[in-house]
């Protein structure tokens, strides 16, 4: 229900130069944790994304990454084709595990919403679930709270014009 807000707040980011700092794209680039055997890295503080030195981390280099962090559903697609109409730039889940989130206009309002305020808040340490392991690979999956973003910004980098 909250893809096309959350396809709005990435759309409104880059139609105003501003870095997405999107959370995915930083564990996308941070890859497999064989520590933790997941492929989420939890917990994970804001600090540790200066040192993802890759084009996909979103908090370093601006616009797009140079390609998608995964495969897009039918319904993310649509929030990117008709996003919700509104100003939001910021979002963030509720530490509840409902995969909700908190919408703000300015960072004054996202910091307003208490979630960046505590190191132990749930922006900054994300919970992760384990599942089964992957039937092909073994791997053990893990749920994500932030997995709704993580569809609704691939659809983004799919639905983008190529620029060659």
């Amino acid at each position: 229900a909250e893809r096309p807000a959350i396809a709005r707040v990435y759309l409104n980011r880059l139609d105003q130069g501003i870095k997405l700092e999107a959370d995915p794209t930083v564990q996308y680039a941070m890859g497999y944790q064989a520590a933790t055997g997941q492929w989420w890295k939890t917990p994970v503080f804001l600090e540790e994304y200066s040192g993802v030195d890759s084009p996909y981390n979103t908090y370093l280099y601006p616009g797009l990454p140079p390609g998608p962090i995964a495969n897009p559903g039918l319904s993310s697609i649509r929030a990117v084709l008709a996003p919700e109409a509104h100003n939001y730039l910021y979002f963030v889940a509720l530490p509840d595990g409902s995969g909700r989130h908190v919408f703000a206009e300015t960072f004054a309002e996202h910091s307003e919403n208490g979630l960046r305020q505590e190191p132990e808040s749930a922006l900054l340490q994300q919970v992760s679930h384990p599942l089964p392991p992957h039937p092909r690979s073994g791997i053990l999956q893990t749920y994500r709270p932030v997995r709704l973003e993580t569809r609704i910004f691939a659809s983004i980098l799919r639905l983008e014009p190529d620029s060659a």
